[in-house]
Order: C-alpha cells, then sequence, then structure tokens
C-alpha cells in the first residue's frame, strides 16, 4: 500500500506509485485506489487516508457518515484514525473472517447509520471477493467481458477518460441502497444485496 499527501496528478509521478504497479501480476484481484477531499482529519496523517486498514479489511469511502464517536462507543470498535470513514472500515472487520466479510451482519449494522455513502470494500481473507456498496452518493461500475474485468469509480467521466476500448465497457448499473458483491474467481453473475442506510444530503439517482 503505497500513500502519500500529494494531488493524485503528483502522486502517479511517485517512484513508489510505479514499483506499486511493477508489482501487479496475474494474482492481483483488486486494485484499490482514492482521492480524498479532507473534510475531517488532516491528510498528512497517513492513517485518515484511504484506502482505511482495519484488521483483514480494506475499505474506501465517498461521503460523509453523522453521529460516528456515538457508534464508536456502542459497538465497542477500536478507532486509530480521525476520519468518520473509519466506521465504516471497522464494521467490515467486525464481521470479517475466514469466509470473508459477513454481508448480512455488515448490512445490519449499516441500517444504523446516517449520512452520505457509497463504499468499496475487501477482506484479505478472501481477496476475490469484491464489495461494491453504493447508497446516496455516485458509483459508477463497468465490465469488460473479454478482459473479464471489472472498473469502478466515483463518477463515470473518470472511467471515460481512463479506459480504452470504451465501446466494449459495459455499463453496470447498481441502484441505490444496494451492494454488488463480485467473485473474481468465479463465472457466475455477481450478488446484488439491498441494504437499508438513512440517508442524509444530496441523492444520486442516476442509476435509479
Amino acid at each position: 500500500m503505497v500513500k502519500h499527501p500529494l494531488p493524485a496528478r503528483h502522486f502517479v509521478d511517485t517512484a513508489e506509485y510505479a514499483l506499486l504497479l511493477d508489482a501487479v501480476d496475474n494474482q492481483v484481484t483488486l486494485l484499490m485506489g482514492h482521492t480524498r477531499w479532507p473534510t475531517r482529519g488532516s491528510a498528512g496523517n497517513p492513517l485518515n487516508n484511504h484506502p482505511l486498514v482495519a484488521g483483514q479489511t480494506l475499505t474506501t469511502h465517498n461521503g460523509h457518515l453523522q453521529g460516528v464517536d456515538a457508534w464508536f462507543r456502542h459497538w465497542g470498535l477500536s478507532r486509530h484514525a480521525q476520519v468518520d470513514s473509519e466506521l465504516l472500515a471497522q464494521l467490515a472487520d467486525r464481521h470479517a473472517g475466514e469466509a470473508g466479510i459477513n454481508m448480512a451482519a455488515l448490512c445490519e449494522d449499516l441500517r444504523h447509520l446516517e449520512g452520505r455513502m457509497s463504499a468499496v470494500m475487501v477482506s484479505r481473507t478472501q481477496p476475490g471477493t469484491i464489495i461494491l456498496l453504493k447508497g446516496n452518493m455516485p458509483l459508477e461500475v463497468r465490465w469488460h467481458p473479454r478482459l473479464q474485468a471489472w472498473a469502478y469509480a466515483s463518477e463515470s467521466a473518470i472511467l471515460t477518460w481512463a479506459l480504452t476500448d470504451m465501446k466494449r465497457w459495459r455499463l453496470v448499473p447498481i441502484p441505490t441502497n444496494h451492494t454488488l458483491v463480485i467473485n473474481a474467481f468465479s463465472e457466475h453473475q455477481p450478488t446484488l444485496v439491498s441494504f437499508i442506510f438513512n440517508m442524509s444530503g444530496i441523492i444520486d439517482t442516476r442509476n435509479p
């Protein structure tokens, strides 16, 4: 994992970033990146910057959660960073085991939260199972049949700019308050799981 408190355009020019890409081979199941707009917590502290690591899980979060201090206390979760997003990371790890993240248990906790949220989660115990969680913040997902590859971003313009052969990349809409669970080692279609979340702020309706 490589993190720097730099603008993304400068981060991709660092030697560490180049070394990370050189290490990618056909055993890698997920490349997870994040550009943060800080609302809480210093970007100079790597623990505040995504991906957030909690135990065996990695999480990125787009949005803002309200009242997280109370929920940390309620669930007895440990806290190491200052960002509200750490609550999601800790909840993912709270329900992670050798079989990966227990989606039913995670969704039960999510129904208590309020704010803005879309997120991506993975457990290192099951690195082939990728969780794309769309709440009320944008999450764009596309699939390339020939490459057997998935791509995601917070905005469609990012994928349009980044991906080549756009005609072959197929849009995969995720309804609001649903999670797409992808198994990188399976030929079966991903699983769509609904969840309840107390949404506040702007609701993304581009994939109703």
